[in-house]
């Protein structure tokens, strides 16, 4: 028997926003920036770059951390535009996607992101379409504003609680598959978005596919 989904929690970076660390390495490099590990996934694992993502320190307080790793005296916004330099585009299709499943499900967004990233994407957002990219969904949590973030499952009964909805009728959707175990583990649906694009799980009417739903697809 198929369950019923009435909820849809997405992922944002790698979901709705195509992202691509190298591009950010590569806008580091040519800074001058000087670090071990040639890939900026061991960056992602230092302690300054969790508090960040936490919202546990600010955008310059960030930004002195990372300028130990540079020979040379760089500027906060060369810093900003090289760690900005990830976020690429959110194609309007799937924006026209997330409008139709609004209309379908209780739709919700929940990211591990930083201050940074989130104010520039947001501003890109509204620039284009000309309203906030939260109203797209019932509610967005950020793990910045709510000092918290994914795999911790902690994150996941948080907003299960917050937003009154049960995780047996929830579908998780995250192109990081431990994320996707952690809220498995907390009882919701949960989807690995994996070489695939968020428009090939729902139909034209914004209606998720039963492959989807089952864990087939």
């Amino acid at each position: 028997m198929m369950k019923t989904v009435y909820n849809i929690i997405l992922d944002f970076g790698g979901v709705i926003l195509n992202i691509d660390y190298k591009r950010s390495l590569r806008a580091f490099q040519q800074l001058g920036i000087q670090w071990n590990d040639p890939a900026l996934d061991g960056f992602n694992k230092t302690e300054a770059y969790m508090k960040l993502e936490l919202g546990k320190i600010s955008p310059n307080e960030f930004f002195d951390e990372l300028r130990k790793y540079f020979p040379r005296p760089v500027s906060n916004q060369e810093l900003r535009e090289a760690w900005n330099a990830i976020l690429m585009d959110m194609p309007s299709e799937r924006v026209e996607l997330l409008e139709k499943i609004s209309r379908r499900y209780r739709l919700f967004l929940l990211s591990n992101t930083n201050q940074i990233h989130f104010e520039k994407y947001t501003e890109d957002f509204k620039l284009r379409y000309g309203y906030n990219f939260e109203n797209l969904f019932e509610k967005a949590y950020w793990s910045f504003k709510m000092h918290l973030s994914k795999p911790n499952p902690e994150v996941f009964k948080y907003v299960l609680n917050d937003s009154h909805i049960e995780a047996s009728e929830t579908l998780f959707i995250d192109d990081t598959l431990e994320n996707v175990l952690s809220a498995q583990n907390v009882g919701m649906l949960a989807y690995h978005l994996h070489h695939k694009d968020l428009i090939d799980l729902f139909d034209e009417s914004g209606i998720l596919k039963p492959k989807v739903v089952l864990g087939k697809d």
